[in-house]
């Protein structure tokens, strides 16, 4: 049998079925031997098959499909398929008959049969009665192997239901769904219109089957189910009878099912109520003495206190009893009982493996999924779950939360394993390693105690807020201290300028009323002594010399602290502005030429080193107009992460740095600047030489906001 649908061996099916089969190139190959027995065609792979190699075979045909002339070949090594000409006038094939069929291989879809040549039907020939071989009884680990595909056998099972189904051409057949202790399959079995079959007194039943094995199969060419087709009705024998005889079983009590009683038959027949349904499985069973699992294929919803009557094979699962197949007929309304109150060792030891029990605990988490929502309960050092078991489309309920104490009942359903046998002699057990609780609703669980409001989560929320809180604050101290010392740095620096401001202002005040006027008055007095001393004129002249050079460059002195002590340049602006406005009060004219840069991010200093900074510039300057007659300076300022660079360069006659003359002899400038570059612990540098241009470079530090001012 070559097709997986239901459908298959109907006769607008089966048709289109041989169609499909009929592959395989269409000219033979020659050379080829030729094929004289099924054993040597299904010993072909599948690209031999498609070689076509020549076939000969001579057997009994085991089923045939009138309408379709699909039929079933058995020899002495096996069984095959093949479709024969079914078109107005040919031969109608008759299951039994014995003869010779003439064709090429092919490789069919799931396993090698025969085909005509060029894909017409096969040739037959030698058509004469015959008689059925005996089938091939198969056991149960036989039932499943892909090499029994086409042949001729006979499969044991019960039924657990049927179906009548009208075919196109008008006829018959009927499908069982039958059931062995290895798996389900489906016997098809023809039903002539002249000859109705009744099978409703069959459900139940133990049937011996006779028929052709089909394979049900996948486009992966692989065995997946099983079909049985069944030519007639004496093809099936009852060895044990169905409902219409289940009457005549005798009623055991639960507690007895699996142990030895005289006269016990095949099945066994129990009543009793349901206490819980799983759909699509079975359903818990409960007499006054003990309580069964029953496994059924009938359909139909069994609620909670339903009395039933059943009938099915006794079974021994992983530690318990139950009964399969059973034939469940409804008999009225009865009491579940008052449910028994278990401890959890109790229910952990497996003894009341599918009783109604009431069990206690606390909740201590939920397991929600559609269809198996559980919550995880613990009594005492016991765990356990008690589930509500549903359709995974079914609308999700509500469980008791976490910490509560919660009482519920349901079936005590055990987990089963093998125990380790420690004596060779003794018969393996089973022991129960774990347990939950099935419940039918909601109202199987009740919550005796709800949780305590500060549950382990609660308390855990609140420590992670107060850890937040905490961090938030410390980061916000944090960022007040950090902005408390700037602003405190800032109101320091203000006190600083506003203290220097006053001071110099007041400096500046007197310097004006009092040194400079005296200064002046000196000059000129000394000016006049010059013109009177006649007695010694060189060293009354060099000593007047030094004297008026002592109180030009006073005078200037004074002139420059005026200007540097009133000015509000450096509280106003930075070092940049402060030079140009200190340059245009000193040079108005055009000549010489200065001219100020500015390279990197101007940031301010202390007001003490800006101070010294704009008086280096200007000593600078003095020198190289006075001294060097320059016409031309280039003052550079550079700002960078590390260093203040003061570079001042000009264009005059220059000097040598090793032979300058001392303060004594009347020059002060250049010592004045050593002076102040050491008080800001900066670096000065003086490069020039007689004919040259005189470069003098200050490098200072670059001070961060918390450094005290450097010439303190």
């Amino acid at each position: 049998m070559q097709s997986a649908s239901k459908s298959s061996f109907r006769p607008c099916g089966l048709l289109f079925f041989a169609l499909l089969l009929l592959v395989g190139r269409t000219d033979a190959a020659d050379g080829l031997s030729l094929l004289t027995n099924v054993a040597q065609v299904k010993r072909l792979s599948s690209d031999d098959a498609n070689r076509r190699y020549p076939v000969q075979l001579h057997g009994v045909i085991t089923y045939v499909n009138p309408a379709t002339q699909m039929a079933f070949l058995q020899d002495k090594t096996g069984g095959t398929f093949f479709v024969a000409d079914h078109s107005t006038g040919a031969p109608k094939l008759i299951r039994g008959q014995s003869l010779i069929i003439t064709g090429e291989t092919a490789r069919g879809e799931f396993a090698p049969f025969v085909a005509g040549k060029n894909n017409e039907p096969v040739a037959v020939t030698a058509v004469q009665a015959g008689q059925l071989p005996e089938p091939r009884h198969l056991l149960l680990h036989e039932s499943a192997n892909p090499v029994n595909h086409s042949e001729w056998v006979e499969i044991v099972g019960v039924v657990r239901g049927f179906t009548h189904v009208t075919n196109a051409g008008g006829s018959v057949e009927i499908d069982f769904d039958m059931s062995t202790a290895r798996g389900r399959f489906q016997a098809i079995v023809q039903e002539p219109q002249d000859e109705p079959f009744q099978p409703e007194g069959l459900l139940g039943a133990v049937l011996r089957m006779r028929g052709v094995y089909g394979s049900v199969f996948n486009r992966h060419r692989k065995l997946i189910g099983i079909r049985l087709l069944v030519q007639e009705h004496s093809d099936i024998r009852i060895d044990d009878p169905g409902t219409d005889h289940f009457h005549e079983i005798p009623i055991r009590k639960i507690t007895s099912i699996l142990r030895f009683e005289p006269g016990t038959a095949l099945r066994l027949r129990v009543q009793g109520v349901v206490t819980k349904q799983e759909s699509g499985r079975g359903f818990y069973l409960q007499d006054l003495g003990g309580w069964l699992w029953i496994e059924t294929p009938q359909p139909g919803d069994l609620p909670p206190g339903t009395r039933v009557d059943v009938v099915g094979f006794p079974s021994s699962g992983e530690g318990f009893p139950l009964l399969q197949d059973s034939v469940v007929t409804v008999i009225g309304k009865g009491n579940v009982g008052i449910p028994m109150s278990l401890l959890p060792e109790q229910a952990l030891a497996g003894k009341f493996h599918g009783a109604l029990a009431t069990l206690r605990g606390i909740v201590v988490d939920r397991l929600m999924q559609p269809g198996n929502q559980n919550v995880l309960v613990k009594s005492g050092d016991i765990f356990f779950r008690v589930r509500l078991s549903g359709e995974p489309d079914q609308p999700m309920v509500s469980l008791p939360d976490t910490y509560s104490i919660v009482e519920a009942t349901g079936i005590c359903v055990n987990e089963f394993r093998r125990l380790p046998i420690s004596d060779p002699e003794k018969s393996p057990e089973y022991g129960s390693v774990s347990f939950h609780l099935g419940i039918r609703s909601t109202d199987d669980i009740k919550v005796i105690e709800p949780p305590p409001f500060w549950t382990f989560e609660r308390v855990a929320w609140l420590l992670a807020a107060l850890g937040l809180a905490l961090f938030l604050a410390l980061a916000w101290i944090r960022a007040l201290r950090k902005r408390v010392v700037v602003q405190t740095a800032v109101i320091h620096e203000k006190l600083e300028r506003e203290t220097v401001m006053e001071e110099r202002t007041r400096i500046a005040r007197e310097l004006h009323d009092t040194l400079e006027q005296e200064l002046s008055g000196v000059q000129m007095q000394l000016d006049a002594v010059s013109g009177h001393l006649r007695d010694e004129p060189e060293a009354a002249s060099k000593t007047l010399d030094m004297a008026r050079a002592l109180l030009r460059h006073s005078r200037d002195e004074t002139k420059r602290s005026v200007w540097d002590l009133r000015s509000a340049a450096l509280e106003s602006g930075d070092l940049a502005r402060a030079f140009r406005e200190l340059f245009h009060l000193l040079y108005p004219n055009s000549e010489p030429t200065i001219a100020i840069k500015i390279t990197g991010q101007p940031r301010r200093l202390p007001p003490v080193a800006e101070n010294n900074f704009l008086r280096i510039a200007q000593e600078a300057v003095n020198n190289a107009i006075e001294h060097g007659k320059a016409t031309r300076i280039d003052l550079t300022l550079d700002y960078d992460r590390a260093n203040i660079t003061l570079r001042v360069m000009d264009n005059g006659s220059g000097f040598d740095p090793d032979h300058v003359p001392s303060s004594r002899d009347g020059h002060f400038g250049l010592t004045g600047m050593r002076e102040r570059a050491n008080k800001l612990k900066a670096r000065l540098t003086i490069s020039s030489a007689p004919g040259e241009p005189t470069v003098i470079e200050l490098v200072f530090p670059s001070p961060t906001t918390s450094d005290s001012d450097p010439a303190a």
